[in-house]
């Protein structure tokens, strides 16, 4: 009897401590949540073409991540809907925007929201925010504002 229990024990433990070995470990994206969290991010390029930055004008396209709410501008509109995280891949959920008319000569709204729907992954650092596409390439830049 002791044996059966001393065995079953041992198995357990062993299950248990496999089991821990094998957890995902979510520090790294805990991490990059808290690069990317918290903080107003300016559009500084889209699609490699650098975006003028000038802190008079109103209408350059920002976004800001809550803990899972995603709030900013398209440079006209006000975006607002939700994100996933895992990892270094981001999804975003349920987008919506105001539907103003607006005088946007350069075009930026129109390319900031294209290119917001191919957006896949990103890279956060203190300062910088990248957006990237499905094959790692980074189709937008931000910059803390």
């Amino acid at each position: 009897m002791l044996k059966k229990v001393l065995v079953t024990s041992l198995f357990a433990s062993t299950l248990t401590f496999m089991g821990c070995a094998s957890t995902p470990k979510t520090s790294d994206t805990a991490e990059h949540l808290a690069a990317l969290q918290q903080k107003d991010w300016v559009v500084t390029e889209i699609n490699r073409v650098d975006v003028k930055t000038d802190a008079s004008k109103q209408n350059l396209p920002t976004l800001r991540f809550g803990d899972s709410s995603l709030t900013g501008t398209d440079g006209c509109n006000r975006i607002m809907g939700g994100y996933s995280v895992q990892g270094k891949k981001i999804q975003f959920l349920q987008l919506a925007k105001t539907q103003m008319m607006c005088m946007d000569g350069e075009g930026i709204t129109a390319q900031f929201n294209e290119t917001l729907e191919r957006v896949s992954g990103y890279k956060a650092s203190a300062d910088k925010l990248e957006l990237l596409d499905d094959n790692s390439k980074v189709i937008m830049k931000f910059k803390k504002q």
